[in-house]
């Protein structure tokens, strides 16, 4: 005979109802997040663009830098030299689907370009491009001349934030804004940061917000 036989039938029903409720208060608990992560980016370019791993490096630094101001770990490494794009059909200009379409076939996590005018359908010119990892092997690409040298860090969050599945949102001083690219844009929302811990494919999923953007 067990312990439990001594119990009344009503206070058996009673335990056996608390615990169906604590191992479904179990299965509710999300996984621990990670407290930091590290990502090595391949770095590629198009012959016009005059990048170089001192350029790739400061970039990355500061990226990993305005993450950690918002208490977010979160550290960008160059992954080997910064490579020119193979093919020699591929454009530095994109203007059309196949365009970007060329340069996503490209080796790297990020391709840099010359110019994007074309990115995908109800956008206009953009200063980078960029899917989650449920798109396949589409990634980042940015432009890099055109962009103030303070300014190109931001760019390479945010695009990388896009990765993650992080949409805009409506602040003009968030890093996933909408809004024209500004030095201002440096805040992160702990939940953005979950996804920059998370990395590519995670199902970060966010409505896109469209906002009045302030005239700068």
């Amino acid at each position: 005979m067990t312990a439990a036989s001594f119990l009344p039938e009503g206070e058996l029903h009673m335990n056996a109802l608390l615990s169906i409720v604590f191992l479904c208060l179990l299965l509710w608990v999300e996984p621990a997040r990670a407290e930091s992560a590290e990502y090595s980016l391949q770095v590629s370019r198009h012959r016009n663009v005059q990048l170089d791993e001192g350029e790739v490096d400061r970039i990355l630094e500061a990226a990993s830098n305005l993450l950690k101001q918002n208490h977010c770990d979160v550290t960008f490494r160059r992954n080997g030299q910064v490579q020119v794009f193979a093919s020699p059909h591929t454009p530095d200009v994109i203007n059309t689907p196949a365009q970007r379409n060329a340069v996503y076939r490209e080796l790297g996590d990020v391709k840099v370009v010359s110019d994007i005018k074309f990115c995908r359908l109800g956008l206009g010119d953009t200063l980078g491009c960029a899917w989650p990892r449920s798109a396949g092997r589409k990634s980042m690409i940015v432009m890099h001349e055109q962009v103030d040298r303070n300014l190109r860090h931001i760019l390479w969050a945010h695009e990388f934030g896009h990765r993650t599945g992080l949409k805009h949102r409506a602040d003009p001083e968030s890093v996933m804004t909408i809004c024209d690219l500004a030095a201002d844009q440096v805040k992160v929302t702990p939940r953005e940061c979950d996804c920059f811990l998370s990395g590519p494919g995670h199902p970060c999923r966010r409505r896109e917000i469209r906002p009045q953007c302030p005239d700068r």
